[in-house]
């Protein structure tokens, strides 16, 4: 039977495998978008990962209009 350790890593590399394979899906529409005009792999990839890593992150919070209030975007 495997360990906690051994599922939880499993888990963990299963998800990185959905994150590459979501940039790897936006970085081809970035290239699509372009016309397929070759030379800007390397940005398109960047530019995915940053949009795949905004979603993945928290919902921002940002300061209280007022006292009582927490405002959530």
């Amino acid at each position: 039977m495997p360990k906690k350790k051994d599922i939880a890593e499993a888990s963990d590399t299963g998800s990185e495998v959905l994150i590459e394979d979501a940039i790897r899906e936006r970085a081809h529409q970035l290239f699509e978008e372009r016309g397929f005009e070759h030379g800007h792999d390397l940005d398109d990839w960047l530019q995915a990962e940053a949009e795949i890593a905004s979603k993945k992150s928290p919902d921002r919070v940002d300061k209280p209009k007022t006292e009582n209030e927490l405002v959530v975007a």
